[in-house]
């Protein structure tokens, strides 16, 4: 079998989408959203591990060879026992002469193409999926006592004069940068310091007032790494993010850019805040290959990313540490916040000003929440890498998909959801969406 590719071009991307209960309203009176009940599944239907392997099996593979874009998919699915299922399809680096034909061969299986076979194991950009991980560290930062901090705060209460300098910030609290609701302009995502890129949205006019409506905006989360680094008096935002990861999962989990490195995704046995000799690439051996398509596959392992989305989507990591990570994002688990504040903050998020938004979706503090599957989830996607994480509050199930390359990724891991559980019951609403 083979495959064409069509001429696409990978930009950086960055969607994200908050709820909760069973029976769900949103609650605030500002946003027209639906009513109605989740209902909970028959488990006696379920089919059986070994079928559910096989879906997954199949629809991945199916994945894989139908789009043109995609060099390489993994996936993984963790249920509330801990048991998991861990796959990777194609490659993790192209034969050289695939990558100037941009011909995807798959006669004798989905290893054809590979100079390196993706495994579970690779490394891949993660996007947006940074977004979570700053937010909580706000959340966490506002959950503790020690700090003068607040949600409501102004951001220019938490700002350094090198930021406060490069334009007008004023009516931006920190939850309109959380939740997307700054009105600031978008970033053109040209290489540069957050300063640079600051001052470039600066200068551009605001699309809305602070709290008007939703746009999704990564300055606004450039400028909360600037917040995180300044509030914590560390030297870095990316070490203050990585605190709450190693608390949540261990240390070793995530990968962050050398700051003071620009050539660190070339360097040997490179590894942000571990030293060289706790290494997490090893060389690079293990970070996937992200591609770019037009005529042929182009790579762009050597673009970190950080010079172009820093804290809206620097971070890297394997598609397992994501996907406990998400489960952590919606349940708490590690106790990172306490019960109180996790409970108010991100499974009862009030919205609040003259909030509006997507009827059947809405955002709260770095999730989103897809009100007619009942899930949390984040979307992250960088030049040559795109990924999804999920996690199901019917079926208490955490699917993360990555891909490498250029491929329509939102879909496909709630397909998977629905196929291993076909009697997950829908979504009833109770009244209509106006």
């Amino acid at each position: 079998m083979k495959t064409k590719m069509s001429i696409l071009l990978c930009s950086v991307i960055a969607i994200s989408f908050v709820g909760c209960g069973e029976d769900y309203k949103w609650d605030t009176d500002n946003t027209s959203a639906l009513e109605g009940k989740y209902e909970t599944r028959d488990k006696s239907l379920d089919v059986n591990e070994t079928e559910q392997k096989k879906i997954v099996e199949s629809m991945t593979q199916r994945f894989l060879y139908s789009n043109r874009g995609v060099a390489g998919v993994a996936i993984t699915i963790m249920k509330e026992d801990n048991s998991t299922i861990n796959l990777a399809y194609g490659c993790s680096k192209l034969r050289s002469d695939v990558e100037e034909s941009g011909i995807l061969i798959y006669e004798t299986g989905d290893k054809d193409n590979c100079e390196k076979v993706l495994t579970v194991q690779n490394r891949f950009k993660l996007g947006s999926l940074t977004k979570t991980v700053v937010a909580r560290t706000i959340l966490d930062i506002d959950d503790n006592s020690s700090y003068d901090f607040s949600l409501e705060d102004p951001i220019t209460k938490h700002l350094p004069d090198n930021i406060l300098t490069l334009g007008n910030l004023s009516g931006i609290k920190i939850k309109h940068l959380l939740y997307h609701t700054s009105g600031l302009n978008r970033i053109d995502f040209q290489p540069g310091t957050a300063e640079e890129i600051i001052k470039k949205v600066l200068a551009r006019k605001r699309l809305g007032e602070p709290g008007q409506y939703y746009l999704y905006n990564n300055a606004g989360y450039i400028i909360l790494g600037e917040v995180v680094k300044f509030v914590t008096k560390s030297d870095s935002w990316e070490g203050e993010l990585k605190k709450r990861l190693d608390e949540s999962l261990g240390v070793n989990a995530f990968i962050f850019p050398e700051p003071a490195n620009p050539n660190w995704i070339q360097t040997e046995d490179t590894s942000w805040l571990h030293g060289k000799e706790g290494t997490l690439l090893k060389g690079n051996h293990t970070l996937a290959t992200g591609y770019v398509v037009g005529e042929n596959f182009t790579s762009v392992l050597e673009v970190s990313g950080a010079d172009i989305a820093l804290a809206s989507g620097s971070m890297i990591g394997t598609i397992m540490d994501v996907n406990r990570w998400m489960r952590d994002l919606t349940t708490n688990e590690s106790g990172l916040l306490s019960k109180e504040y996790f409970q108010k903050q991100v499974l009862e998020t009030h919205y609040g000003d003259d909030y509006t938004s997507h009827l059947t979706w809405n955002m709260g503090p770095g999730l989103g929440f897809e009100q007619n599957e009942n899930t949390f989830f984040h979307l992250g996607a960088i030049v040559g890498y795109s990924c999804m994480s999920f996690y199901s509050k019917n079926e208490k199930v955490t699917i993360t998909t990555c891909i490498n390359g250029s491929g329509k990724l939102t879909d496909f891991p709630l397909e998977v959801l629905n196929e291993i559980y076909p009697y997950r019951k829908a979504y009833i609403p109770t009244s209509e969406t106006h």
